[in-house]
């Protein structure tokens, strides 16, 4: 059994037991509660709060105990 990993995404708690997680596996798991649009998620990049950015969501992302993640929207803000 894989040890438990705990980080943040969007200030969001997440929990893992697989590592590494791709950065749009990352999204897609912490979804709506991260303010993420997981029916969009190829227009948001993945940023650790220590400063590597992950630009594709194929991307591996190690997450160690306490990381914290910004899932950073690239496309175009809608309007009302």
């Amino acid at each position: 059994m894989h040890e438990k990993v705990h980080y943040q995404v969007n200030g969001e708690d997440q929990v893992t037991t697989q590592n590494p997680l791709s950065a749009e596996e990352i999204m897609r798991r912490a979804g709506a509660s991260a303010a993420i649009d997981v029916d969009h998620v190829d227009s948001y990049l993945l940023e650790h709060v220590g400063g590597t950015k992950y630009d594709r969501i194929t991307d591996s992302v190690t997450i160690r105990e306490g990381d914290e993640f910004i899932a950073i929207h690239q496309g175009a803000t809608p309007v009302a």
